[in-house]
């Protein structure tokens, strides 16, 4: 099968474009990417090689990976994710609520003061995530300029 899919898929490739005098892979990558993202309705026009990624990725993840790993599979791979300490205490509280909705009745009457570290514990979850999280990555970049080097990277890697 896996040899049946490998003879017969198509790979898109892309041909470098004249930039300045120069034959120029990032470019065309670059514009590869921005013209396959558009035809998939995301809003180019304010998309450039210095944009910050991650705001670009939050407001279109779904179809940036998508295109990202047609033209360049493997080089989107890399996500972690750490919320802050805020929200962190806030889920814990709520962990702590379930734990005490289960246990309080077996020893002792259900009592409603219980509630009060759900609420807590939804105030801290909700105002923590006004605030940006303690590690954020995506793919390890900070800009798309980032993203299209390593694109070339995996391109040039998987023409060897």
């Amino acid at each position: 099968m896996c040899e049946y899919i490998a003879k017969h898929a198509n790979k898109e490739r892309i041909q470098p474009i004249a930039l300045l005098g120069q034959e120029c892979t990032t470019a065309a990558i670059f514009k590869r990417l921005t013209n396959n993202l558009k035809k998939r309705g995301v809003k180019t026009v304010e998309i450039r090689p210095s944009s910050p990624f991650i705001p670009l990725f939050k407001k279109h993840g779904g179809v940036i990976t998508e295109e990202v790993n047609k033209l360049a599979p493997g080089a989107l791979s890399k996500f972690e994710y750490t919320n802050n300490r805020i929200v962190r205490i806030g889920q814990a509280l709520l962990g702590i609520f379930m734990l005490s909705i289960i246990l309080v009745p077996l020893i002792w009457h259900f009592h409603w003061a219980l509630f009060i570290t759900l609420g807590f514990g939804l105030i801290l979850i909700f105002t923590g995530r006004i605030f940006k999280p303690e590690r954020e990555i995506i793919g390890g970049y900070d800009t798309v300029r980032d993203l299209i080097v390593e694109m070339q990277l995996h391109l040039e890697k998987s023409s060897v």
